[in-house]
């Protein structure tokens, strides 16, 4: 039996997906106007770690609404 996600905790989740878009993107963006090839490479990396992060909050986001749907 898979525990249920309760309203409070989604919206964690939420809050936690639009911060990492929000940071992945900045990132992305600094990285862009960026002339250094060092700090170049650093804010790339940074964007992609926040985007991998994003990626692993949703897919745990979306086994407990599995979970939810499936009790």
């Amino acid at each position: 039996m898979q525990k249920s996600i309760s309203e409070t905790e989604l919206d964690a989740f939420v809050q936690l997906l639009l911060q990492e878009e929000k940071t992945a993107a900045l990132y992305k963006e600094s990285a862009r106007k960026c002339a250094d090839l060092g700090l170049k490479e650093l804010y790339e990396d940074v964007a992609q770690r926040h985007k991998e992060h994003y990626a692993s909050l949703l897919k745990e986001l979306r086994k407990l609404s599995e979970g939810v749907e499936s009790a």
